[in-house]
Order: structure tokens, then C-alpha cells, then sequence
């Protein structure tokens, strides 16, 4: 018998580096997509959900009653030493400090010329292809950013009751890794959830939680 060859794929990640001329043409091809689809969904209609179902609000409608947490999250921007070190091998990138954050998930896509790529947008923005949410690359500016429904689910109906019982106030790691996974990270072990939430706990946003997790009475 003839010995066998197993071939293994190694996953990338951000800690690959770009072979130059390569990385120029994907940037140009996610480019192009935004004309493209824009084109294809000229008389796409987006689904109607059930009468009864919650649809997404967006987070202007959210921060008229949570001010406060809208002003935490949208402050909850960090400086990533493995990206800075990551775009400094780009002359001229637009995010040359590596800055992360829920609250500029858009951006990314606008540094990367990717807002028009339906595989991204649905990371970036909120409600994308969702029940109750919006379908058309058209309108992701406007749904652009992960925001509170992003993490708590569509809120319409939370809005109209003022009642906690039609929102999920608790996330499951389950939800974050949809996509916070590789090779948007360095390795699947590499998205520790307790770490990961102490950067978006904080200020009116899950303090009780916080201090638990950093051992604070």
C-alpha cells in the first residue's frame, strides 16, 4: 500500500502578515462590492416579520431612556498593541493607534473599505439579516456600530412595555463568539468571555457584575 499524505490547513490570523500586492487587491475587491450589491438589491424588499415579533429601534430610541450606558459604551474604546504593531507595517493606515471598541465597529469597516461587503456588515452594524432588522446594504450607515440590541436583542417591544421582561439582559458567550472568532482573533482560546467583559462592564452597564468579576466587594 501507498503511504498517505494528511494535509493540515493552519488557521490564519491577524498575526499573519500580508503579502503586500495581494492585500492592495482584496482592499480593492471588498471595495467594488458596495456598487455591486447596492445594484443587486435595487427591488430587493426585506422580509415583514410576524405582527407580534420585536423589531430592532436602533440606539438613538435606546439612549432616550439609557443616556448614560450609551455614553459608557461609546466610550469603551481601547488601544490594541497587536493592531497598533499590525498597521504600522501599513504606511498612511487610518487607525494607526490600533483603537477597538463595540462603539466603532463601523469605522473598522470604513478604514477597510468593507462597508459595502455583506459578509462584514453583519458584525459591524446591528440587525443585519435579522428578524425584526434591515437586509440591505443601503441602510447599514444608518444601523452601522454594535450597539444595545446587538448584545440584547431587538428592543421595540421593550420599549413600548418599560418592562425588563421584554429584553435579554443577560449575553451568553455563545452570542459574542458569532463573532468574535477566528481569524478576526489570534485563536479560539485567545476570546476569554470573564476578560473580554470586564471592557464593556462598567458605569450603569453591569457595575454589580464588574465588581464580581474583579473581586470587589
Amino acid at each position: 500500500k501507498k503511504p498517505f499524505t494528511v494535509i493540515t490547513q493552519p488557521s490564519l490570523s491577524s498575526k499573519v502578515s500580508s503579502e503586500p500586492t495581494l492585500a492592495a487587491q482584496l482592499v480593492e475587491y471588498k471595495a467594488s462590492l458596495k456598487d455591486l450589491n447596492l445594484a443587486c438589491e435595487k427591488n430587493l424588499s426585506c422580509p415583514t416579520p410576524p405582527p407580534d415579533a420585536a423589531v430592532y429601534v436602533g440606539p438613538v430610541v435606546c439612549a432616550s431612556c439609557h443616556q448614560e450606558q450609551q455614553d459608557f459604551w461609546n466610550a469603551a474604546v481601547i488601544e490594541d498593541p497587536e493592531r497598533v504593531a499590525q498597521y504600522a507595517k501599513k504606511p498612511g493606515h487610518p487607525n494607526p493607534k490600533g483603537q477597538v471598541g463595540h462603539a466603532r465597529a463601523w469605522q473598522t469597516l470604513v478604514d477597510s473599505k468593507a462597508t459595502g461587503n455583506r459578509d462584514c456588515i453583519a458584525c459591524h452594524s446591528v440587525g443585519f439579516e435579522e428578524q425584526g432588522g434591515f437586509c440591505k446594504v443601503g441602510d447599514a450607515p444608518r444601523w452601522g456600530n454594535v450597539s444595545c440590541e446587538s448584545c440584547h436583542g431587538p428592543g421595540s417591544k421593550h420599549v413600548e412595555a418599560e418592562s425588563p421582561a421584554f429584553i435579554q439582559k443577560e449575553v451568553p458567550e455563545k452570542r459574542c463568539r458569532e463573532c468574535h472568532h477566528v481569524p478576526h482573533i489570534t485563536s479560539t482560546e485567545s476570546f476569554v468571555y470573564a476578560e473580554k467583559l470586564k471592557l464593556i462592564l462598567g458605569k450603569g452597564h453591569g457595575e454589580k457584575r464588574l465588581k464580581a468579576l474583579l473581586g470587589k466587594p
